[in-house]
This record gives C-alpha cells, sequence and structure tokens, in this order.
C-alpha cells in the first residue's frame, strides 16, 4: 500500500484528517478565493477539481452555520414557540377540537350537490343527451319554405317608406330656468309647511330639518 502524506486541519474548532494532496487544494482555493468572498465562487466552476468542490461546500457550510441566529433570537422572533411542552400539548388539543367542529359543521356531499357547488356523478351523461336530443331537433327543423306554405313565416313583397315629422326627444328642465328668488320662495314655502302643516312628533321635531331662507 503506498504511503500517503496526511495532515490535520482544524475547522470549527474540530481537527479533520485531510491528505497532504487536499491540503494544497484547499490553499489553492484560498489562494483563488479569499474566505469573505467564497459565496461567490460557484462549486460548478470548472476550474475547480472534485477535492477544491469539496472544501468549498464545506466552508460554505461551516460559514451558514457560524451566521445562523441563536436559539434565544429565534425564540424572540417568534419562529420557535416559547412555551413548555403542556402548553404545546394544550395548544394543540384545542387546534384538534376546533378542527373537528368545524369538519363537523361542514355540508354534506348531497348538499352541495343541491346548490350546484359539487357537479353530479352523471353529468357528462347528462350533457352527451342534451347534445343529442338538441342535435335530434335542428336536424328535424322545418325550412323557410314550409314555414312560408304554413303561414308562420311571412314575407312582405313591397316595402313601402314614408316620411315623418322631425320630433325634439329632449327633455324639458324647468328646474334650470329657476331664479334666486324663486328658489328662495320655493325654500320659504317648504320652511312654513313644515312648522305648520306637516305632522312630526314632539319628540322628534328638534330633528326637522329646515331650508335656509
Amino acid at each position: 500500500m503506498a504511503n500517503v502524506s496526511m495532515a490535520t486541519v482544524g475547522v470549527n474548532s474540530q481537527r479533520h484528517i485531510v491528505p497532504e494532496d487536499d491540503i494544497n487544494d484547499y490553499t489553492k482555493v484560498r489562494a483563488v478565493v479569499p474566505s469573505s468572498h467564497t459565496a461567490h465562487l460557484s462549486v460548478d466552476d470548472d476550474t475547480l477539481t472534485e477535492t477544491q468542490r469539496k472544501l468549498l461546500r464545506r466552508d460554505t457550510l461551516n460559514r451558514m452555520l457560524k451566521n445562523r441566529p441563536h436559539v434565544e433570537e429565534l425564540v424572540q422572533r417568534n419562529i420557535i414557540p416559547n412555551q413548555s411542552e403542556e402548553e404545546r400539548q394544550n395548544c394543540l388539543r384545542k387546534v384538534e377540537v376546533d378542527l373537528q367542529r368545524r369538519l363537523s359543521m361542514r355540508p354534506s356531499v348531497e348538499e352541495l350537490r343541491q346548490k350546484n357547488i359539487l357537479p353530479d356523478a352523471d353529468r357528462d351523461t347528462k350533457r352527451e343527451s342534451i347534445i343529442d336530443n338538441l342535435t335530434v331537433k335542428l336536424s328535424r327543423r322545418p325550412t323557410v319554405r314550409e314555414l312560408r306554405g304554413r303561414n308562420i313565416l311571412q314575407f312582405q313583397d313591397l316595402v313601402e317608406v314614408l316620411d315623418v315629422d322631425s320630433w325634439d326627444r329632449q327633455t324639458d328642465k324647468p328646474w334650470t330656468r329657476l331664479t334666486a328668488e324663486d328658489k328662495a320662495r320655493i325654500r320659504q314655502e317648504l320652511n312654513e309647511y313644515k312648522s305648520t302643516e306637516m305632522e312630526v312628533h314632539e319628540e322628534s321635531r328638534h330633528r326637522t330639518r329646515f331650508h335656509r331662507p
């Protein structure tokens, strides 16, 4: 068996035995890309060997593990629930009860079909039957000559065109011709009617709206 020179490399306070050739490849990766810029180097780069790709993936994984948030930070961000096992079980039981209640209230299949939400099982068969019946009826419909012979469809041989008078179809808008005096007089009449003639409950009289003179 050939002798292989071995060396140890420290990664995150752990010691890994790496062959000497791998150490040289790791040095090449460090020489090509610094540690702070390793994220910009892809493992699919054709200039890297297989060992360099492995070391690059290992370096990327170590950097991601180093930058991952702590448990306290995850709890503060509500990513990890801060509750005991008993509280978690109670929460799960509450969700289970609520889900069972909702499932018991959902409509049945027959109700959904009656509301035309769920199609019938034989919907395609009914559609094909309707298409066949319609095709048969259309094939049996009478022609124009038959309808004219039965006096159902009639056409006039002569068309008469007459002249008619021109009519102004615009509506009259008399309120646009009211003057300021006319509007004031109308408001006064409305106020007098509301104050003297209109029947209003005594407790609601203060809600009567009068127009400004």
